[in-house]
């Protein structure tokens, strides 16, 4: 990964590289950027495709093609990754994605909201709610 890259996400958490090495393949990609981790069986890279229809459990299987919840992928992994790589093939200027940058969210929440936020994950296991621990 080049220096640029690096400092700037380790600077700010995300990098926005319009037009990166477009005739790669995402998983040579991700390769070049670090060690990718595969989230799932059968592969490392995930082909999003909007649909009206899908698995009632699912986001698309909710909202269609309307606006997906803010939500954080892959947070259900014992030790969630560090960096998600977001590549878009074809993009359409009336269709964004919206990003929240966690920092900024961190500054704006104090920890004793924090501590009170209950969280209601999407596939409860035990049907219960998660509290967040107490952060010290």
């Amino acid at each position: 990964m080049s220096t640029a890259i690096h400092d700037k996400l380790s600077k700010h958490g995300y990098v926005f590289l319009p037009n990166y090495q477009p005739s790669l393949h995402a998983a040579a990609v991700a390769m070049n950027l670090g060690q990718p981790l595969t989230p799932w069986e059968g592969g490392l890279i995930q082909t999003l495709i909007p649909r009206n229809e899908a698995t009632p459990n699912t986001y698309s299987g909710i909202y269609g093609l309307d606006r997906f919840p803010f939500h954080t992928d892959l947070a259900h992994w014992r030790i969630p990754p560090r960096y998600l790589l977001l590549r878009c093939v074809t993009g359409y200027a009336d269709v964004p994605t919206l990003l929240i940058d966690g920092r900024t969210l961190m500054d704006v929440i104090t920890l004793d909201i924090l501590r009170r936020a209950i969280f209601k994950p999407r596939r409860p296991r035990d049907m219960s709610l998660v509290s967040v621990p107490k952060v010290v």
